[in-house]
């Protein structure tokens, strides 16, 4: 977890012993802090952060749908090898179009039919499933967005009946994992997660919904 001036909080990923990717909006600076653990709140390793660059530009005010949604931010402290190990990254998109992904965080919980609380906020890390749909243009319900790009996204489908499969229209399937959720506030930041033969690899880092509560329907 990333811990920012004025309580605020997104998640992250370790990439390095010193180096950790986070969502740009977030707004992480140098001198606030990043946790590293199961919870939020007691934490087994702290550092402060070091620098932050925001790769190609932009501030934490940049729109989140430009492609340039993360930050790279170098610790003051690397993490010891017995708290937390690095992951691998990928430069693969569009070729894993359809493969199961993991998302983790530190973001608010619920379920998803009422979406994410903050009333029910815990800081315990969780993470869930889902099918990565689509890499390119950020897309809605029915189009994709205008001036959008290297975005990948998923759909929250409710394994009831009803009409949540929103990214239907690029063919995606409206039957849930069997562990698939959605992100919430909070969850910024964290990683999008793939198996990539037994080995898990970063494929991205979460941005964004348009659901705000992240409930069924979500992209």
């Amino acid at each position: 977890g990333l811990g920012f001036s004025g309580g605020q909080y997104c998640s992250g990923v370790l990439v390095a012993p010193a180096t950790v990717l986070s969502a740009r909006h977030c707004g992480p600076l140098a001198g606030e802090f990043a946790r590293f653990g199961t919870s939020y709140n007691s934490p087994t390793f702290s550092s402060t952060i070091q620098s932050v660059v925001f790769p190609g530009g932009g501030t934490s005010g940049s729109p989140l749908l430009d492609g340039g949604d993360f930050a790279i931010i170098t610790l003051a402290t690397p993490v010891p090898a017995n708290i937390a190990a690095p992951f691998l990254l990928s430069d693969a998109t569009t070729s894993l179009t359809g493969s199961t992904i993991t998302t983790v965080g530190y973001g608010n919980i619920g379920v998803g039919s009422t979406g994410a609380q903050s009333s029910l906020w815990d800081g315990l890390r969780r993470g869930g499933t889902n099918v990565m749909d689509r890499h390119g243009q950020a897309v809605d319900g029915s189009a994709a967005i205008p001036g959008t790009t290297n975005i990948f996204s998923t759909d929250f489908d409710t394994p009831s009946p009803g009409n949540s499969n929103t990214l239907g229209w690029l063919g995606s399937s409206p039957t849930p994992l069997a562990f698939e959720s959605s992100t919430a506030t909070g969850d910024s930041g964290g990683p999008m997660l793939f198996d990539n033969n037994g080995q898990w690899t970063v494929l991205g880092v979460l941005s964004g919904g348009t659901l705000a509560a992240g409930g069924y329907g979500d992209i």
